[in-house]
């Protein structure tokens, strides 16, 4: 379920929480807690830092474009924004890659 940011983990969680009831709520409790503050770090340090790194933009970047797919078009846009943004970013470089080219030598 971690294809799908920041809720996937969570929904992933289920299975363990119902399995955990099994042995009781303090175990349930213990589970929860430590479920949510590893998804709280991965998801607000490292996966916009590593994602960051492979597309060679900044982390505040990735998150920003993550909020706004949010936003657009709920989780099928938190999926789909990071490579539009990457795809954007690779046209806007082309261009001024192209811009800086001179045409007449």
């Amino acid at each position: 379920m971690n294809i799908i940011p920041y809720i996937g983990p969570l929904l992933g969680a289920i299975p363990a929480i119902i399995a955990a009831s099994q042995s009781g709520w303090l175990i349930v409790t213990l589970l929860i807690t430590c479920t949510v503050i590893v998804q709280l770090i991965e998801n607000a340090c490292i996966s916009p830092y590593i994602i960051g790194k492979q597309i060679e933009l900044h982390p505040l970047a990735v998150i920003f474009a993550i909020f706004i797919g949010a936003e657009l078009a709920g989780v099928i846009g938190m999926i789909l924004m990071i490579p539009l943004f990457s795809i954007a970013k690779a046209i806007i470089t082309e261009f001024n890659h192209m811009k800086d080219i001179d045409i007449d030598n």
